[in-house]
């Protein structure tokens, strides 16, 4: 017996020991989450850092495990890191049968609209925001759906239709004091009506926009809601008023890690040289070529062929059409939550209520 007794003991201690060193990991990953959530608005590249640097995150609990992952997807979106945004996707559906995943539905279905628009399969995108918006019931994830999907409306060229969605959800915006999810509307319908022509209404939103992301310190939106202020500005022939905003955006610009927005602030700012008397070299117009290909955008990259191709001497053209088909990863069909046939005949009209 008192042979027994020192092992018992052993075995009690090493079992307490292991039971602190699992609640010691889960308190360190979960330090980590906090760090990235912190920075997940004033600097998303230290967000994406931290989150990715953890592979094992066996000593979270599942809810916690689905968190981390969808604020991957969130900080992917930021910085249009589409191999990140699917990887985290497909990291959560290995747990779409759990109890758990029901509750993470509206965010996964978000994540995988915005992955499939950037992937350029319009369509299924709009079915994923469609069947996110079956079931949200947060006015913030509701507004955030319907912007996501007046963007892809406008993608697939429903141009009133988006600009109706945006109307809606800037209306839920300022009812619900959301005040991001507002600069984003009023990007979004400042696109619109520069894509109109109404470009002093366009620079009215972008203004806006701008304003609120600068006070919310949101960096993303600071730096686009800036360069489409610019835009406006040098479509307009307001120089001065250019050149006030510009050392402040390509600051920001600069410091943001987004190569696509770099190459867009580039176009833009070498077209305003050209208009205020400056001579673009032929070394200029060879960077102009590589950037405008750097541009993720297809109809961003029409804006910049429409206004400035021709005055700055490049001869660029747009990406092929690609027949891209259906989507046709196996986990996409496997959402079950989703009913795919019955979300295609839903009349917008009860979408906007």
């Amino acid at each position: 017996m008192l042979r027994v007794l020192p092992w018992f003991f052993v075995f009690c201690i090493w079992g307490a020991a292991a039971q602190g060193s699992q609640i010691s990991e889960q308190q360190r990953l979960l330090e980590v989450y906090q760090e990235a959530e912190d920075f997940l608005e004033v600097k998303p590249s230290r967000t994406l850092a931290l989150l990715t640097q953890e592979s094992d995150l066996s000593a979270l609990s599942l809810e916690q495990i689905l968190n981390w992952h969808i604020t991957s997807i969130r900080v992917a979106v930021a910085l249009n890191a589409i191999d990140q945004m699917e990887q985290s996707i497909i990291a959560i559906l290995k747990y779409r049968e759990a109890p758990e995943f029901d509750g993470k539905l509206v965010s996964v279905a978000s994540g995988i609209g915005i992955l499939l628009r950037k992937l350029g399969y319009y369509q299924e995108a709009e079915l994923s925001f469609l069947c996110g918006l079956q079931y949200v019931k947060e006015p913030q994830r509701k507004v955030a759906l319907l912007i996501s999907l007046a963007i892809v409306n406008r993608y697939l060229g429903n141009n009133e239709q988006s600009q109706d969605i945006n109307i809606f959800a800037r209306k839920l915006s300022i009812e619900n004091n959301l005040s991001s999810h507002q600069a984003r509307t009023e990007n979004n319908l400042g696109i619109l009506e520069f894509g109109n022509g109404n470009y002093k209404k366009a620079e009215e939103y972008f203004r806006s926009a701008l304003t609120i992301s600068q006070s919310n310190a949101r960096r993303a939106g600071h730096v686009l809601n800036g360069i489409n202020l610019l835009l406006t500005y040098l479509v307009q022939g307001k120089f001065d008023y250019y050149q006030r905003l510009y050392p402040s955006i390509d600051r920001v610009t600069q410091a943001f890690p987004d190569d696509s927005k770099k190459a867009y602030l580039f176009w833009v700012n070498t077209a305003f040289k050209k208009r205020t008397g400056g001579r673009v070299m032929e070394h200029d117009r060879q960077k102009l070529e590589v950037e405008f290909l750097t541009v993720n955008e297809t109809k961003l990259q029409e804006i910049l062929m429409e206004h400035f191709s021709e005055e700055l001497g490049v001869s660029v053209a747009l990406p092929p059409i690609r027949d891209i088909g259906l989507f046709k990863r196996s986990w996409f069909a496997e959402i079950e939550q989703c009913d795919w046939d019955k979300l295609k005949q839903i009349p917008y009209s009860d979408v906007l209520q």
